[in-house]
């Protein structure tokens, strides 16, 4: 009975007891030149979920605008979002995936006044790239090659290729132990 209740009092005082704080990065902020958004992005990623300590799940977002300097009014705008799988270990990753790029972009339309008009597209867009990042955070940087699928086009894939630098911010999570768990 003695035992019982030493392990019913010492386990929990362990499990406190190894409480700690650790950092790990979950989230970036880069730019990208070329790449999925055409000329340049910037983007927003996140780690989804972390599969196990070789494959991550992320999810990304980004914002690029182009303008011809026409007259025309407002940029093109660009709205990149993904999500890919990172495969590796320590800082150095092979990512994949895909997702789609909302473009919002103008046109000459010699029927407007103006002479311009604006059209909407959604793409499809593929992802294959290298990435490195520290697991603690800080600099980052991507090369990836990232083929944009046009549906209504007698070529239906265009290849493009990007460049991202960056940072990754270091996050602090509280290690919990398993006995705690």
């Amino acid at each position: 009975m003695k035992k019982f209740l030493f392990l019913l009092v010492f386990i929990p005082i362990v499990s406190f007891g190894q409480n700690g704080t650790t950092t790990k990065s979950k989230s970036s902020v880069y730019l990208e030149v070329g790449g999925v958004a055409g000329l340049w992005s910037l983007n927003y990623d996140r780690e989804l979920w972390e599969i196990n300590e070789n494959f991550r799940l992320h999810g990304k977002a980004g914002l690029g605008m182009y303008s011809e300097f026409n007259g025309a009014g407002f940029p093109d705008i660009i709205i990149p979002i993904s999500n890919m799988v990172l495969w590796g270990e320590g800082t150095h990753r092979v990512e994949a995936g895909g997702g789609i790029t909302y473009y919002n972009w103008t046109l000459r339309d010699p029927l407007k006044p103006d002479g311009f008009s604006r059209r909407s597209d959604l793409l499809g867009h593929l992802i294959l790239g290298y990435r490195f990042q520290k697991l603690e955070g800080g600099l980052m940087f991507r090369v990836t090659y990232t083929p944009v699928i046009i549906n209504d086009s007698n070529n239906p894939f265009e290849h493009w290729a990007g460049g991202s630098i960056g940072y990754t911010f270091k996050t602090k999570l509280k290690n919990k132990s398993k006995l705690g768990n």
